[in-house]
């Protein structure tokens, strides 16, 4: 599943109809635009090189705008995904919590992360 259709499922109809339309509208419109800008660069590589490089800035260009659209797309969807579902480890703690359990989070640069949770289980039979 992508991205795009995962965090739709997340968030309400109204919302994730504005969302396709951005990204139709916008990042999308933009990415098109791009191709064919590098397309044409391809073409006029053999008829007309010395207008590659103008060519080539007007894609980069169009890049930066399109990679500019996308990111302010997700930081409009990370929030809301935040408040419909709640923060994955904040939620698991607040959870564990309330049974008088445990949440511990180990993260060492370069070394991954290591998520342990402490469950009592008080009344229960201890096996050796």
């Amino acid at each position: 599943m992508s991205f795009v259709a995962e965090t739709s499922g997340m968030l309400g109809l109204r919302p994730r109809r504005r969302l396709e339309r951005d990204l139709h509208d916008g990042a999308q419109q933009r990415l098109v635009s791009l191709a064919l800008t590098l397309r044409m660069a391809r073409e006029k590589l053999e008829s007309d090189p010395s207008e590659i490089g103008s060519i080539l800035d007007r894609a980069r260009i169009e890049l930066d705008e399109a990679l500019d659209e996308l990111r302010d797309l997700a930081r409009g969807i990370h929030p809301t995904v935040l408040v419909d579902r709640g923060t994955g480890l904040r939620g698991l703690a607040d959870r564990l919590a309330a049974i008088e359990a445990r949440l511990q989070v180990e993260s060492e640069p370069g070394r991954g992360t290591t998520v342990t949770a402490t469950i009592p289980c008080h009344g229960l039979p201890v096996h050796d």
